[in-house]
């Protein structure tokens, strides 16, 4: 079994929100419910808005792991963002 505990640590969650959401996901896990799940899918929403992902590659790796950490509780494929492209500023025609 994964240490959730570490593992969302070790994405650069805070201490008190990877012990949180590794709690949270393993009593739903424990209770076959989809609790924790579904708070991991409210972050990656939440990190994955316009404005905030593509700022930066620290907020892109931070949308990015959120991801990975959900493919692995679930076995799913993983659907990354790479770097968004830049804006151009000079005039086409």
């Amino acid at each position: 079994m994964i240490n959730r505990r570490s593992f969302f640590a070790g994405m650069g969650l805070p201490v008190g929100a990877a012990i949180g959401l590794a709690r949270t996901v393993d009593a739903s896990v424990a209770a076959g419910t989809t609790e924790g799940l579904a708070k991991l899918d409210t972050m990656i929403s939440i990190q994955g808005t316009y404005l905030n992902w593509d700022q930066d590659e620290y907020m892109r790796g931070m949308y990015n792991g959120l991801v990975l950490a959900k493919g692995c509780l679930t076995g799913t494929v993983c659907d990354y963002r790479s770097e968004p492209l830049p804006e151009r500023t000079e005039s086409i025609g």
